[in-house]
């Protein structure tokens, strides 16, 4: 496997803190040639979640419009930040 030159524009890599709410529609891409989204998608930014020692932690949470209810959460945790971007950073954003 081939590598391409590392992504060193740094401007990119983390978006600034910033609570909010969005709604991707159906059909929406994060780039093209990605898969489209297949129905309304909700995605609230920089949900605040207490932890048992005190603090506080950030995450994004992504669920389908068509759901109202609490339902159980698969949380994905990354050394590489919460957009889920890795080594590819920067080069999407949302």
């Amino acid at each position: 496997m081939e590598f391409g030159r590392a992504n060193t524009d740094f401007s990119k890599r983390w978006l600034d803190f910033g609570p909010s709410t969005t709604v991707l529609p159906r059909g929406w891409t994060k780039a093209e040639g990605r898969r489209a989204l297949p129905e309304d998608l909700v995605f609230h930014r920089d949900v605040a979640v207490p932890l048992r020692d005190g603090s506080t932690m950030y995450m994004d949470v992504f669920r389908a419009q068509r759901i109202a209810e609490p339902i159980p959460a698969i949380i994905a945790w990354s050394p590489y930040g919460k957009q889920g971007n890795g080594m590819y950073a920067g080069h999407h954003v949302f």
